[in-house]
């Protein structure tokens, strides 16, 4: 790892929070299977298609559970208009996790991936119609968090296809010039080295990339898989691998200042518990899109890969101590995410999602290895 003056007093900080852990997980627990021993339980309880669609993310090639998680997904199934939908997830959908698209993309990262199977594909075909016929809405920002699903899934699903891959063009530019005029406020953030500072919500003129959904990763995540597929051209090619070494700096400034926003809490009277709860949670968020953007920007040749292996490197090493954390503090019965789904079932979709999301990021970098 490339060490940097500004990590080495987070580091300090970061050993005064591992010296609070009463008990430590066995040995041989990974921080993977840590994670899939809360996560996909959680999963396989569940009907709702937004948590199975980040299940089938999560899951490793072969599962006997992808197929049936399918099904519970095609349950939701509506029609409209002679076009098959699924119901948008929370009112209007303002929590950015729209079910078409969320599904769409799962389903056709599969394909991508090799994990399809007859159920998987038959499901995709149904979605693939309203999807692609589905205009831009115009006018409210968060409508860029619906094209960032879009466009991943049919940039995957496009390559290979020219006439398909020149037709989402439109879509990518209005991407990436969001991403554009929202990491002008990222920029100055990270660059001012001030790890005290971060806007946490708001309109993207208040908060800057950091007001879509998960922090504007998802932005990240379709872009890349625009340039993989081609739909980019060269000088588009150049900004965004730009602004993915800024992500890079970024997913480091951002990480330790979750570190300090911990110390913080833990200085105002917050119980440790639950301040390493909610610390846990927000770098949850940060390693599991992180190492799938990553991967991604590194399977498509984008970004600075000195920047990209050592921003991936230091999400690891804070996954491995949060998971620690998470095994020998925080959680250490199992039943924290099964608590959470009664008493507050907006943080359980949220543990849920993001941990789906790590377990799946892990696997990507597994696999570059070999």
């Amino acid at each position: 790892m490339l060490l940097r003056p500004s990590v080495i007093p987070i580091g300090l900080l970061l050993l005064a929070l591992v010296a609070c852990q009463r008990s430590s997980p066995p040995p041989a627990a990974t921080p993977e299977g840590i994670l899939a021993a809360r996560i996909l339980p959680a999963v396989e309880a569940s009907h709702d298609p937004w948590a199975l669609a980040h299940g089938l993310v999560a899951l490793p090639p072969g599962s006997d559970r992808q197929d049936r998680w399918l099904a519970r997904i095609e349950a939701h199934l509506i029609e409209e208009d002679g076009r098959w939908q699924l119901p948008l997830s929370g009112v209007d959908g303002e929590r950015g996790e729209q079910h078409p698209y969320l599904v769409l993309r799962t389903l056709a990262l599969l394909e991508r991936e090799g994990r399809a199977t007859e159920v998987s594909s038959a499901l995709l075909e149904r979605l693939l119609p309203a999807a692609r016929a589905a205009p831009a809405r115009e006018g409210d920002w968060r409508a860029v968090n619906d094209l960032a699903w879009r466009l991943e899934a049919l940039s995957d699903l496009a390559a290979g296809d020219q006439s398909r891959v020149d037709a989402l063009a439109p879509m990518a530019r209005r991407l990436l010039a969001a991403l554009v005029e929202g990491d002008v406020l990222v920029e100055t953030v990270v660059a001012s080295g001030d790890q005290g500072q971060r806007p946490d919500s708001g309109t993207p003129e208040e908060s800057g990339t950091w007001a879509y959904t998960c922090g504007g990763q998802h932005l990240i995540l379709a872009l890349l898989a625009s340039a993989d597929a081609g739909v980019l051209d060269a000088e588009e090619r150049q900004v965004l691998s730009s602004h993915l070494d800024l992500y890079c700096r970024r997913l480091r400034w951002e990480e330790f200042f979750r570190l300090r926003e911990e110390i913080r809490a833990l200085g105002s009277g917050v119980s440790a518990t639950r301040a390493f709860r909610r610390g846990i949670l927000e770098r949850l968020k940060l390693s599991g899109h992180g190492l799938e953007i990553l991967a991604r920007a590194r399977s498509a040749s984008v970004g600075d890969p000195l920047l990209i292996d050592d921003a991936r490197e230091i999400s690891e090493v804070m996954l491995a101590r949060d998971m620690s954390m998470l095994a020998g503090r925080v959680d250490p019965d199992g039943t924290l995410l099964k608590k959470l789904k009664t008493t507050d079932p907006e943080l359980w979709e949220r543990w849920l999602g993001d941990g789906c999301h790590v377990l799946h990021g892990l696997r990507l970098w597994q696999l570059d290895r070999r």
